[in-house]
């Protein structure tokens, strides 16, 4: 197909030459001849001006050969399992590259027959040994018509096999509910203000108590030993924490002074906890993003049995240290691997306390189905494989330059756009507006530790107190002992 022969046939009698070009386009065809022109006195003259594109779209009557692989048994046609929507939720990775192929065909006008091998590679780091990728190989297929992974063990297979263009984005990741985690921060608690907000609310204290100082001593300057002189701050502490005052004051110049205390006691109040619920039904907990976290958390661990997790895993073990330990210890338990179905390990997740490693495009559809809103918010994932993939050929394929071309005619018509929202289902969308964050104990250690603290200091005063008065009584009995010698001065 990307031959680029030129025959120039002599025309005696016109002094000239015909201008032909030949290409062999595959099985079922033969050697085609185009007319394109003329050679005069050492002048072209071309009379088909077509790119090479366009001489080499119509591929009618040529067959290419091709294949795909299924992991999942069906009862219809080949076909009908790859287009009907209604059995979306199956072999989708395989079945979005299979409307790839489909599109190529419409476009060029070729027939084809498909293969259905049992994998897309073989053990080997290049995989030429096994699978689609043998046939491939052994000249037996011209194009898969599933993705293949372009790079998953290093660029080993580049040199094996072209690959056409990358349309798609495969992800693998551990799915879990995310059980959160919160590291109680003394700094919390200071966030609704700033540091100069916090030292103006010192200095106004400092102000009020003092007023409030001036004012108990105006209007009860005559009673003796009613007042004490941190009165006055744990007046202006309570009110500034909504608790009230116990006393009223009687003249009006110590009333005007609690009114404004009362108001800017209500105002910060209210800035400070709507300011402080707001941050803590607002900002989520800590999520696990590493292997090591999970490796470190509680959660049980299972797989979806797919050849390219387990080679993957095999060789990452390799170099990743932390995954080996979860693969040994969590993957692989009690001398048998934990091996789920995506419906029962996606079930296990919503359970809770469950990691499950699947392919986003097989995970995805199941949680929009079965999650509830407040389980679709808490869905944590860990990336584990993220490759670009694509329709692989054989390597220096006669059909990857055309195709190329078609594929990105229809990435620019919005075709392969179209078929990306129809076959892959994105992740289920969080409505924050619908979901409803619970505060843990953790978000309120704060205010258990002051209350703590409080406890303990009240403990501590009141210790002291009673020390300092046993301390007193013995002074005043030893004085007011008979033996005591008592000296008079006149």
């Amino acid at each position: 197909m990307d031959m680029d022969v030129k025959v120039f046939h002599q025309d005696v009698q016109n002094n000239s030459f015909e201008i032909y070009e030949i290409f062999n386009p595959g099985i079922n065809v033969g050697v085609q001849i185009r007319y394109i022109g003329k050679l005069i006195n050492g002048d072209i003259i071309m009379n088909d001006n077509k790119s090479y594109y366009e001489a080499r779209k119509n591929m009618s009557g040529v067959l290419v050969r091709s294949a795909n692989v299924i992991r999942y048994p069906f009862k219809t046609s080949f076909h009908d399992y790859m287009v009907d929507t209604k059995l979306m939720k199956y072999d989708i990775y395989s079945k979005f590259h299979y409307q790839l192929f489909l599109g190529l065909g419409e476009i060029h006008g070729f027939d084809y027959n498909t293969t259905l091998p049992f994998s897309w590679f073989g053990n080997t780091s290049s995989g030429e040994d096994g699978g689609l990728a043998k046939m491939l190989w052994d000249d037996t297929i011209d194009i898969s018509s599933a993705g293949c992974i372009m790079r998953l063990l290093g660029t080993e297979r580049l040199d094996f096999y072209d690959f056409i263009m990358p349309y798609y984005k495969f992800r693998s990741c551990f799915y879990f509910r995310n059980p959160g985690f919160v590291k109680p921060n003394f700094n919390e608690v200071l966030k609704p203000f700033a540091k100069e907000s916090w030292l103006v609310t010192l200095y106004v204290t400092g102000i009020v108590c003092v007023c409030i100082e001036i004012a108990y001593y105006v209007e009860r300057r005559n009673n003796v030993g009613n007042n004490r002189w941190y009165r006055s701050v744990f007046v202006v502490i309570a009110a500034f924490s909504q608790q009230g005052l116990d006393t009223i004051p009687n003249q009006m110049p110590s009333r005007i002074i609690l009114l404004y205390l009362l108001i800017c006691s209500l105002l910060l109040y209210n800035y400070y906890t709507s300011s402080l619920v707001s941050s803590l039904i607002s900002t989520e907990p800590e999520v696990f993003k590493t292997v090591k976290e999970l490796l470190e958390s509680k959660l049980k661990v299972g797989i979806e049995f797919q050849p390219y997790t387990i080679t993957y895993m095999q060789n990452r073990v390799k170099e990743d240290h932390y995954l080996d330990l979860l693969n040994k210890t969590k993957i692989y338990e009690s001398d048998t691997p934990n091996i789920f179905t995506a419906e029962e390990g996606i079930k296990k997740v919503h359970q809770g306390d469950f990691a499950f490693h699947a392919e986003s495009i097989t995970a995805y559809p199941i949680i929009g189905d079965t999650f509830a809103q407040d389980a679709i918010c808490d869905l944590a994932e860990i990336v584990l494989i993220n490759s670009d993939t694509s329709l692989m050929a054989q390597k220096k394929s006669q059909y990857k330059k055309l195709f190329q071309i078609s594929l990105r005619k229809m990435w620019q018509s919005g075709i392969i756009r179209k078929l990306h929202k129809t076959w892959v289902t994105a992740k289920p969308e969080c409505l924050s507006s619908a979901r409803v964050i619970s505060v843990t104990i953790n978000d309120m250690f704060m205010p258990y530790f002051l209350l703590a603290m409080g406890v303990l200091l009240a403990l501590l005063i009141l210790l002291a107190e009673t020390v300092w008065k046993k301390f007193r009584f013995r002074i005043r009995r030893i004085f007011q002992n008979d033996d005591f010698p008592i000296i008079y001065v006149n």
